[in-house]
């Protein structure tokens, strides 16, 4: 048998613009349930037939990177081992477990039927006043009953096309159109994976919005806290304050795990005072970021250093 060659670290991922915005994730703060009922920004939201969480939002932006990668099948068609989803995923191997969660999300994008506002699916026009149900998955053929985990050329003549636990699926139509079109929001995989809950499911939403330019290669871009807004994210605590506090910690989650953003904060909206929302900050440019890294550390060892000066001087004066 030939050896084993590791596969590149995945750096990218995707997701149609209007999935990464949807408010129909099990992520935030929302309990996993078969069904969702709400409106978000785009219009109404309704999800039924199976969970979409964070495992499910992690394969389906695998699945769309992956569907570039194999050169835009027309037919939606993505074809892979669970070895090479769970290699992406874990960074090995996957478990027994693993390779059985693997299985029970592509099973889930499968069965969810979602309803998506503002947009119809059969023309792929923006449309306020319509809804579109449909599937993320159309089909998916397998073949578990083979012994062979990744693909060899010695194993071909026995196993063929499929070889064991590799799965072919077929992307919905409207996703594989929007796709074309390249209505995606692309993401960092490494940044992805290294954020769970409400703040990757912040972050993933303002990565699909606009940013406008503040200066010195600075942008940045606001959402208005609502329960328009608190449905999109999936933050469903029962107090308000409660609500903020969790965006505000999920806000400096992603300060600490993505460099580009310098800050995403919960703050009074300065023209509607009413209201709060959800400012981000971040700054594209990798010179200017290293800049400004350079120059918080040397600020915070200058703290340190004055605090340790301070102690130093009070501890003499008590033993004087």
């Amino acid at each position: 048998m030939l050896p084993l060659v590791s596969q590149p670290e995945r750096r990218k991922s995707g997701l149609e613009t209007n999935l990464a915005r949807y408010g129909g994730w099990d992520i935030g703060g929302r309990k996993q349930s078969m069904e969702v009922r709400g409106k978000d920004f785009l219009g109404v939201v309704a999800r039924r037939g199976a969970e979409l969480g964070s495992l499910e939002m992690d394969v389906l932006s695998w699945y769309t990177a992956r569907w570039y990668e194999q050169q835009r099948d027309p037919e939606g068609m993505v074809r892979h081992t669970l070895y090479e989803l769970g290699q992406d995923l874990y960074g090995r191997k996957p478990s027994g477990k693993e390779v059985r969660l693997l299985r029970g999300a592509i099973e889930n994008l499968a069965a969810a039927l979602i309803t998506l506002g503002g947009y119809n699916a059969h023309t792929g026009e923006a449309r306020p006043k319509l809804a579109s149900m449909v599937h993320l998955i159309e089909s998916a053929v397998w073949a578990e009953d083979l012994d062979v985990e990744t693909p060899t050329r010695e194993d071909g003549p026995r196993t063929g096309g499929l070889r064991g636990n590799s799965y072919e699926v077929r992307l919905a139509p409207w996703l594989v159109r929007q796709l074309e079109n390249q209505y995606v929001t692309y993401l960092d995989w490494r940044t992805q994976r290294r954020l769970d809950g409400l703040a990757k499911r912040l972050w993933v939403y303002l990565e699909a919005e606009q940013y406008k330019a503040v200066g010195n290669g600075r942008e940045s871009s606001y959402i208005i806290l609502g329960e328009k807004a608190y449905t999109a994210l999936s933050v469903n605590n029962a107090r308000e304050r409660d609500r903020r506090l969790a965006l505000k910690r999920a806000g400096e989650k992603i300060m600490s795990v993505d460099e580009r953003y310098e800050s995403v904060i919960v703050e009074r909206n300065p023209v509607g005072r009413n209201q709060w929302r959800v400012l981000a900050t971040r700054c594209r440019d990798a010179e200017r970021r290293s800049v400004r890294a350079a120059i918080s550390q040397s600020l915070a060892e200058a703290g340190t250093d004055a605090r340790a000066g301070h102690e130093r001087r009070s501890a003499r004066v008590t033993t004087s």
